[in-house]
C-alpha cells in the first residue's frame, strides 16, 4: 500500500492558547495507514472508550467529556500512522509547493 498524505497545522490547545514559538508552523506528513480497531463505537470498546475520554478532556476542555458521553454510540476508527517521510515549514501561507 502506498503512503498517505496528512498536512497538518498547529491549532490552539484547549486552553485556546498556542505557544508563540509554535504559530505558523506547518507539517506535510506521509505516511502508511494501518486500521487497529472499528469502525465501532467506544460503548464497545473498552480501549477507544478510554482514548475517547482521554482525548476529548484534553482538545475540548473540561466540557468535554460531557460531550464525549452524548456521543459514545457513534462508531470511530482508529488508525495506527507509520511516518515515512516529514516536511516541515513555517510562514502564514502554504509553501508553493503545496498549494
Amino acid at each position: 500500500m502506498s503512503p498517505t498524505t496528512c498536512i497538518l497545522s498547529t491549532r490552539a490547545s484547549s486552553s485556546g492558547r498556542t505557544p508563540r514559538s509554535w504559530k505558523a508552523r506547518r507539517v506535510l506528513v506521509r505516511a502508511h495507514a494501518e486500521i487497529v480497531e472499528g469502525p465501532i463505537a467506544p460503548a464497545r470498546s473498552p480501549r477507544l472508550l478510554e482514548l475517547t475520554h482521554r482525548l476529548s478532556l484534553r482538545y475540548l476542555g473540561p466540557n468535554g467529556p460531557a460531550y464525549a458521553e452524548r456521543t459514545l454510540g457513534r462508531p470511530r476508527v482508529l488508525v495506527h500512522l507509520g511516518p515515512t517521510q516529514w516536511t516541515t515549514w513555517t510562514g502564514g501561507e502554504w509553501h508553493p509547493r503545496y498549494r
